[in-house]
């Protein structure tokens, strides 16, 4: 499972969602909705929508994340957690962070909870 990272920018304040906090995590399940959001990366992440999709979650941070670690793993027989374990770096900055689980089509029907554990 790969996970690549955003900073908060005008972009991706005009492209989401203003209610998104409330929404939880956010599906990206085809190409047109991905294209939306492109310009908002500096490098465009590749995925392959027939076997995947985007799990987006935003969170505050007071500093710049560094991924530790991170994984999928069954609550119980229906529930999902992806995990995130971040440090965070010297460089101090007030901002929101998008973080962009690449996860598998299979589990897709499955209601993922996100935790974000700051270090």
């Amino acid at each position: 499972m790969d996970t690549f990272w955003a900073y908060s920018n005008d972009c991706f304040k005009e492209k989401f969602k203003a209610n998104f906090i409330e929404e939880g995590p956010i599906k990206i399940t085809n190409p047109q909705d991905l294209e939306k959001i492109v310009s908002c990366f500096i490098e465009t992440p590749k995925v392959d929508f027939d076997n995947f999709y985007l799990l987006v979650n935003r969170f505050k941070s007071s500093s710049l994340p560094i991924v530790r670690d991170r994984g999928l793993f069954r609550e119980d027989a229906i529930n999902l957690v992806y995990e995130l374990k971040i440090d965070v770096s010297d460089f101090s900055t007030e901002g929101v962070v998008y973080c962009f689980g690449i996860i598998s089509n299979e589990l897709s029907q499955h209601e993922i909870k996100v935790i974000v554990y700051e270090s």
